[in-house]
């Protein structure tokens, strides 16, 4: 999956189906992205197909950077602790 581009704060996703094994689908069933197929370019024989982020997706990216963050605060206050003076 890779960036396509952007517009008013919204994401733009392309991939492939096959790449992305599976996790496409189960984004889509849990209601994390919405998703359609467009014809690529001139090329009308192949289709893309274009993923968006919902907005119960964003608030779900939230909470998880949220948790990430803190977990990898905990992980660098181990790994590098403040010296005590």
């Amino acid at each position: 999956m890779r960036q396509a581009g952007g517009r008013g704060g919204r994401v733009t996703m392309k991939a492939r189906s096959a790449r992305s094994g599976g996790q496409d689908h189960r984004l889509e069933r849990k209601g994390w992205i919405g998703a359609k197929w467009e014809p690529a370019g001139k090329d009308l024989k192949r289709e893309f197909k274009y993923y968006r982020l919902t907005a119960a997706g964003r608030k779900h990216l939230v909470a998880e950077e949220s948790k990430w963050r803190k977990l990898s605060g905990a992980v660098a206050r181990i790994m590098w602790p403040a010296e005590e003076s």
